[in-house]
C-alpha cells in the first residue's frame, strides 16, 4: 500500500467539510512580464494567510522575472485536515495545468508545504520551509507520549495520523532538495525544530536569516537572493548546487 493510500484509509473518518473540493481552493497566478509559458519554473508560495492579488504581486516582485509565481490564496486548513488539504491543492495545480513546481511555504503554511511534498513527490521539486514546524508546541501530554516513543521501533505507533498534523514520521520520505530557513524573528521552539527538520530530511539545508524576511510588504533583498539561488539547485543530485 502507498503512503497516500494508507494516509487516505487512515483518515477516512475524518470530516473534511471545511476542505471543500479542489476546485474551491483558490490559487492566484501573479502575472510575470517574462516568465511566461512552461519554459520557467513555477513557484508556489503558500503564505500564513490569503494574499490578495495586489499584496501577492509586491511580495513577489524582486522574483517575478525568474519564476511563474502562483500564489495558494484560500484559508489554510485547521490541524487535522493537512493532508486531505494537500490532497486537493495537488489536484487543483493539475487542473491549473501546473506539472512541477518549487514550494516556499511560510509559517503556518509550512504544513501544508509538507504535506505535498509528502503525498506529491512528483510535483515539488524543491521545497523551502520559512519558520515552519513538524508539529505545533507539543502539550504535556504529547511531551509524555514523546518519551514512551522514544524507546519503540520505528515510527510514531502512539500518534494517530487522523489527529493534529505531524509530519516527524514521514520527513524521511521528502526526497527534493529542501531548503529550511529561519528569520530573526523565529521562536526558540521554531529554531529547535528547524535543526530537527533539517536533520531527518535527506536532501535538506539550513539557514538562519541574518536580516527581516520582508521588507514593505515584499522579500527582503536576502531572502529574495537565497531564493533564486535555491530555487536553481539541481533537483538529483541537489548537493551540486549549493556552491554556485
Amino acid at each position: 500500500m502507498s503512503l497516500r493510500d494508507s494516509l487516505r484509509e487512515d483518515l477516512t473518518d475524518s470530516s473534511s467539510a471545511n476542505i471543500g473540493e479542489p476546485h474551491a481552493l483558490e490559487v492566484v497566478s501573479v502575472d510575470s512580464p517574462n516568465a511566461e509559458g512552461e519554459q520557467h519554473s513555477s513557484l508556489l508560495i503558500i503564505p500564513p494567510v490569503p494574499y490578495s492579488l495586489e499584496n501577492a504581486k509586491v511580495l513577489l516582485l524582486p522574483v517575478r522575472d525568474d519564476f511563474r509565481p502562483l500564489v495558494l490564496h484560500s484559508p489554510l486548513p485547521d490541524i487535522h485536515h493537512v493532508f486531505q488539504y494537500a490532497e486537493a491543492l495537488e489536484k487543483r495545480l493539475i487542473t491549473l495545468g501546473v506539472k512541477r513546481s518549487s514550494v516556499f511555504a511560510i509559517g503556518p503554511g509550512g504544513t501544508v508545504g509538507q504535506a505535498l511534498a509528502i503525498i506529491a513527490p512528483s510535483l515539488v521539486r524543491r521545497l523551502i520551509l520559512l519558520d515552519a514546524t513538524a508539529r505545533l508546541s507539543p502539550s504535556l501530554l504529547t511531551r509524555v507520549i514523546d518519551r514512551l516513543e522514544r524507546h519503540l521501533p520505528l515510527g510514531l505507533p502512539l500518534h494517530k495520523l487522523g489527529g493534529a498534523f505531524d509530519s516527524r514520521p514521514f520527513l524521511h520520505r521528502i526526497r527534493c532538495p529542501v531548503l529550511v530557513a529561519t528569520s530573526v524573528d523565529a521562536s526558540a521552539y521554531a529554531v529547535a525544530q528547524a535543526a530537527f527538520m533539517s536533520e531527518k530530511i535527506p536532501n535538506a539545508f539550513s539557514l538562519r536569516l541574518s536580516s527581516r524576511t520582508f521588507e514593505y510588504g515584499s522579500l527582503s533583498v536576502e531572502l529574495a537572493g537565497l531564493l533564486r539561488t535555491f530555487l536553481q539547485v539541481p533537483v538529483k543530485r541537489p548537493q551540486k548546487g549549493l556552491g554556485a
